[in-house]
C-alpha cells in the first residue's frame, strides 16, 4: 500500500520494497500488532468468564456505533470473532451456559454485517463467522434448530431485499451454512 512504502512515489513497482526472490517485506509494525492482537483474540475469547463475553460482545457493538472509520473497527472486531468462533469450534466447547444470549447477540452483529455496501471482505467475514456459529450450534447441542433458522432468515433477507450488497452477503452465508 502506497501509505507502508514511502519509496513507491519514485521507483518502479518491479523495485519495489521486497526480499531478494521476490518475498514482500514484512508488514508495518502497526499493522503486525493489531494482526497479532486478533490472533490472540481469538485463543483468550474461547477461555473467559461468559459474563465477560457478553461484555465484549457489548463492547463491540457500542464501538461499531461510535465509530469514525467504521470499516476498520468492523473489520477487525471480526477478525478476532471469527478467530475465536474457529477455536471454539475446533475445541468443540460450545458457546457454555448462558449461551443463548451470547448467540443471539452474535446473530445479530453478523446479520448487520452481512449487508454492509462498502466492504465485500467484511460481508465474506461475517458469513464465515455465521457458519462458524451454526456449526458450534449443531457441535454442542446436536440440533438443527439454529441452522434452519439462520437458513430461514437468509432466504427471507434474499427474497425481500433488492441491494446487490445484501443479496450477496446472504447467498456467502447461506453457501457457509
Amino acid at each position: 500500500a502506497l501509505e507502508h512504502d514511502s519509496c513507491s512515489l519514485y521507483s518502479s513497482v518491479a523495485n519495489r520494497a521486497q526480499l531478494p526472490g521476490g518475498v514482500p517485506g514484512p508488514l508495518p509494525l502497526g499493522v503486525a500488532v493489531i494482526d497479532a492482537s486478533i490472533v490472540l483474540f481469538g485463543h483468550v475469547f474461547p477461555r473467559v468468564l461468559q459474563k465477560h463475553r457478553l461484555q465484549l460482545l457489548h463492547h463491540f457493538e457500542d464501538s461499531i456505533k461510535q465509530a469514525k472509520t467504521r470499516q476498520a473497527v468492523q473489520t477487525n472486531i471480526f477478525g478476532g470473532l471469527l478467530a475465536a468462533l474457529r477455536a471454539i469450534a475446533d475445541a468443540k466447547t460450545g458457546l457454555g451456559n448462558g449461551g443463548d444470549e451470547l448467540k443471539k447477540g452474535l446473530f445479530n452483529l453478523i446479520q448487520n454485517a452481512l449487508i454492509n455496501s462498502n466492504c465485500p471482505s467484511l460481508r465474506c467475514a461475517a458469513a464465515e463467522a455465521m457458519g462458524r456459529l451454526a456449526q458450534i450450534q449443531s457441535q454442542c447441542a446436536a440440533d438443527s434448530r439454529f441452522v434452519n433458522e439462520a437458513i430461514q432468515a437468509s432466504f427471507e433477507k434474499l427474497k425481500n431485499s433488492r441491494d446487490a450488497a445484501s443479496r450477496t452477503g446472504h447467498s456467502v452465508a447461506l453457501s457457509c451454512l
